[in-house]
């Protein structure tokens, strides 16, 4: 057998190879759908996806349940470093937001509590009368043991919650935990970017904040947050509350004072702003506390939300709802290499088979 023939076998069986895996790769979408011949149903018509898409579907979203959004492998999330690094910028973006749309808010707020208020007094000089300093002092101190203070606690707690689970309904929000959810499955490989292409993470964006408002809204975090408010925040404010009192007349006088005051907006606004920029100031002082304890909380209640997304559902019914040609681009252009591996390996197997026979034919 002569060179000539011997690269001729070679590159014909490197040829087959290139085409019968490109034919392979083919089929597992074309066609669409089924060829007839009167009534005989050509076989292997209509492709493997098309024919059986449903069970793909429904062990794609098994797949991103169990082994790529998984509730552990979001706790996990807490302890990436590029993770906390997207949760500062969400935390820089909500500062950002305090310290303007939240001050409105607030301004809003104190003004319509001053007005309440002004309603309510009759000449008073507010809700606050004391007539023994040393004794409300005392008081005070002993406050936060009290019945009294647990249902402080849980009120407080039940208005931050409520609070919060507004602020879940921001539709910026919502898009920051969508682009956490995308990028996660983009890291996961070319089955997390299938899945991120069919749009998931919207829909794993809504289901998460729909449980994480459902979670809010529960005992246990109600009862962990009151139980906080209870233990950390009402000693401070008290004791700051007793040393106040231990002058009540000038206490009484600066309430009334205080409340009429807040009827100004542009006053609440201009010592707001002056508090706000404060607290920037001595951020080194209060911010890493909290967010070190807002960290701790986040991670403790994300996975009894995330076992409340039905993840493998949300996938599966974002498959099947695709259109078959979106489906075949989608899946080819985020597995291409994959693909183009296949399609290669193909032609190298054929070359080596082709080259083998050559060699054994030789060899006779």
């Amino acid at each position: 057998m002569s060179l000539a023939q011997m690269l001729l076998s070679v590159v014909t069986g490197a040829l087959i190879g290139l085409v019968t895996n490109g034919l392979a790769i083919a089929m597992l979408f074309r066609p669409w759908r089924p060829w007839r011949i009167g009534r005989w149903r050509v076989p292997m018509t209509p492709g493997l996806i098309p024919r059986r898409r449903e069970e793909i579907a429904r062990h794609l979203g098994r797949i991103v349940e169990e082994h790529l959004l998984t509730s552990e492998g979001f706790r996990r999330a807490f302890d990436d470093p590029e993770a906390r690094n997207r949760l500062a910028g969400g935390w820089e973006r909500f500062l950002d937001w305090a310290g303007t749309e939240g001050i409105e808010a607030a301004v809003a707020a104190v003004v319509r509590w001053a007005q309440r208020s002004g309603d309510a007094e009759e000449g008073g000089a507010g809700p606050f009368r004391f007539v023994a300093g040393r004794e409300a002092a005392s008081w005070a101190e002993r406050f936060p043991e009290s019945a009294t203070a647990a249902r402080l606690a849980e009120t407080v707690a039940r208005a931050a919650l409520d609070a919060a689970e507004e602020g879940l309904q921001d539709l910026r929000v919502r898009r920051f935990v969508a682009e956490a959810v995308h990028r996660w499955l983009f890291q996961q490989g070319w089955i997390g970017r299938l899945a991120g292409a069919f749009g998931a993470e919207e829909r794993v964006a809504d289901e998460l904040i729909r449980a994480a408002r459902e979670w809010l809204k529960g005992e246990e975090a109600r009862a962990a947050a009151a139980e906080w408010v209870r233990r950390t925040v009402l000693p401070e404010g008290a004791r700051r509350v007793a040393d106040l009192l231990r002058d009540p007349e000038r206490l009484e006088r600066w309430v009334a004072g205080l409340r009429d005051a807040c009827g100004d907006a542009e006053w609440v606004r201009d010592r707001l702003i002056r508090g706000w920029s404060w607290l920037q100031a001595h951020r080194s002082l209060w911010e890493p506390g909290l967010r070190e304890r807002l960290m701790r909380i986040a991670e403790r209640g994300a996975p009894h939300v995330w076992r409340y997304v039905p993840v493998a559902r949300i996938v599966e019914d974002q498959v099947n709802r695709f259109p078959l040609p979106h489906l075949e681009r989608l899946v080819l252009d985020t597995a291409r290499r994959e693909l183009a591996m296949i399609t290669w390996m193909g032609g190298v197997l054929g070359a080596l088979i082709a080259l083998g026979q050559v060699l054994i034919a030789a060899g006779r």
